[in-house]
């Protein structure tokens, strides 16, 4: 009498293959797409840690704004405008910095499709050639309004109100993963008054 071995058929093989596979394709998948997660997580907090950073110095910069009557360039100025319905502010002020005074302006450029967030840096006393620097790249928009009596307005001028506002509130909307804008927003006090 002949003993039959015990092996795996070819039928056995392939679908042990198949599902293999299928697991293996599983796991590639849920790898990528948590990969993914966590680079988009992580490209999130950048973005927001650049926004607040850039926060912290406007702040500094605002609380000491400077206004006197006979300085036409002194004082703040908030112009509206907007780019294909997103919002690009202008905001022009005068400023102690550490080595005396400064005309800083921050305002949205467009190119290529995309806006971008630039500073410039002015010696009025000086009269230097203006600075131009990129802040922030690739925003959705950036909103400037002063607030009066609870409310949010959208434009000011010092050499037409002949003050300063109290408080100045800067709106910084970044593109989020989902194409959606995410709105960070600060508000700063006014410190020096004239």
């Amino acid at each position: 009498m002949l003993k039959s071995k015990r092996a795996f058929t070819l039928i056995e093989v392939l679908i042990a293959v198949t599902i293999s596979i299928v697991v293996i394709a599983s796991a590639y998948t849920v790898f990528f797409a948590v990969k993914r997660g966590a680079f988009d997580v992580y490209d999130s907090m950048r973005n927001k840690e650049r926004v607040y950073n850039l926060f912290s110095m406007m702040r500094k910069e605002m609380e000491s704004i400077y206004y006197e009557k006979k300085l036409k360039y002194s004082g703040v100025k908030i112009e509206e405008n907007d780019y294909y319905g997103n919002p690009a502010s202008k905001i022009t002020f005068t400023t102690f910095f550490k080595d005396g005074l400064k005309v800083i302006s921050y305002f949205v450029e467009e190119e290529k499709g995309n806006l971008n967030l630039y500073k410039r840096l002015y010696d009025p006393l000086m009269e230097d050639r203006p600075i131009k620097v990129l802040v922030l790249r690739d925003i959705k928009g950036f909103k400037v309004s002063h607030i009066e009596n609870g409310e949010e307005k959208k434009v000011f001028d010092s050499q037409s109100a002949q003050k300063n506002p109290e408080y100045i509130k800067v709106s910084i909307f970044f593109k989020k993963n989902d194409g959606e804008a995410e709105e960070l927003s600060q508000i700063c006090k006014l410190m020096v008054e004239r």
